[in-house]
This record gives C-alpha cells, structure tokens and sequence, in this order.
C-alpha cells in the first residue's frame, strides 16, 4: 500500500513552476518522466535547478532518483525539498518510503510548536513576498521624507514617516533572518560505503563504527577536512568531509 501511494506522489508532484523561461524546460522534463525517461528528466531538472532554491524541481528529481533506484541521491534531494517547503506532507512521506529502502529506522520529523508555526508562516509567505513589502516600505518611507521637507513638519507627516520607518525594520530583519534560514546548511547524508565516524578530527583518532550511506546526520562544527556530526540522540564523533553531501 505504501509502495502504491509513493508512485501517486510521484507522479501528482509534477507542477508546473511560474518561472517564464524555465517552464518550457519545465514542462519538457515533466514529458520525460511521465514517458519513462527518467535519467533524461533528472538531467532535465538539474539543468533548471543550477543555482536556484525550489522546492518542486528538488521534490521531482527526488522522484527521478526514486524511479532509478538511486535511492541516497533520491534522499538528498528530498531533504533538500524539505528545508525550502518544510510543511508539505508529501515530501516526508516520500523520505519515509526512501527511509524503508535505506534500511534506516523510522525518525521523527516533526517539529516543536514554535518551529511549527514559523514553517506555517514561510509556507504562506515567500521571501520575494517579503522583499516586494521592503522596497514598498522604503518607497513610503522616502514619499513621507520628501513631503516632509516639502510640506514642513506636520504631525500627521512625522507619524508616517515613524510608521515607515518601523515597518521598513520590521521587514528587513525578518528578510535577513529568512535568508539565514534558507543558507543554513546544519544536515547532510552519508554518501560512501562504511563511513567511518571517529572520537576526533583526523584519523588518527579511534574509529567508533561505521555510518550506512543514506542516513541523515546533523553538522554541528567543521574544523578543517573534517566534520562534527550527531548521528543519534547521544552519538556524535567526526566524519571527514569528503565521505558527506552538505544539504
């Protein structure tokens, strides 16, 4: 039954992007798939994806990597979906279907109720919304200015200008702190054979065991070739670099 339910996501998940030169290739990359050229609708999809953030083209070559059988590739792409569209249900479900596949434990997902509500918010409102409101801000801020050197100080001229001036900061910290959260990069996934987590950076350090490729870790310091994850509740150690994809 699940197997039956991962193969719908697949295919409801392709949806069209409003990108103006991106949707021909869009739409061509859609035709692959539904075809059953998966290789050539991945290859479709990466070209698009080059330097863009969106969650839809990470979702579909998810899915291309599912159809392939590239299941850590597919891993990494949904993980990818996930931090740009952290509340669509069918991206977890499809990490659960990849998960199962992996032979990795079932893990929770779900976030605290804070966390919770902030991925509502940036579900409802995108960081171009927010931008669009800034420079509209700064209009109105600079409009209040120029008719307050040209009309004199007026009390209702002084609130509106103070009004803008409070919404403009409002809106550029909430705009910085998104571009922060969209930049963190605090995931990443196992992608070699028998990764070897170690008690310190180098490896001259003891091997404490080996990570399976595909399973999730959390970065917590990086210091040189080597990076400090979490791969449990209370199992941390370090992982060279090179032995990691950074999501």
């Amino acid at each position: 039954m699940k197997r039956t339910g991962m193969l719908l996501l697949l295919i409801m998940g392709l949806t069209p992007i409003a990108w103006g030169g991106a949707n021909t290739a869009f739409a061509v990359a859609n035709q692959q798939y539904e075809d059953g050229h998966y290789a050539e609708a991945l290859d479709g999809y990466s070209q698009i994806a080059a330097g863009v953030d969106n969650w839809k083209l990470a979702f579909n070559m998810g899915n291309c990597c599912v159809k392939l059988e590239r299941f850590v590739d597919a891993k990494i792409h949904y993980l990818r979906a996930l931090r740009l569209a952290p509340t669509r249900r069918e991206i977890r479900d499809n990490l659960e279907y990849v998960d199962e596949h992996l032979g990795h434990e079932k893990k929770s997902r779900q976030a605290g109720f804070l966390a919770n509500l902030w991925n509502h918010f940036t579900a409802l409102v995108s960081l171009n919304a927010i931008s669009a409101l800034l420079f509209l801000s700064v209009v109105w801020l600079n409009a209040f200015f120029i008719m307050l050197l040209w009309r004199g100080k007026r009390k209702w001229l002084v609130y509106g200008l103070g009004f803008a001036l409070i919404v403009s900061l409002l809106l550029s910290g909430l705009q910085a702190f998104y571009q922060h959260r969209l930049d963190r990069r605090d995931t990443a996934v196992v992608i070699q054979s028998q990764a070897r987590l170690r008690s310190g950076p180098g490896k001259r350090y003891t091997v404490l065991f080996s990570l399976r490729p595909g399973l999730d870790v959390r970065v917590q310091e990086e210091r040189e070739q080597w990076l400090q994850v979490a791969a449990g509740d209370d199992v941390a150690g370090w992982i060279e670099l090179t032995a990691l994809e950074i999501i």
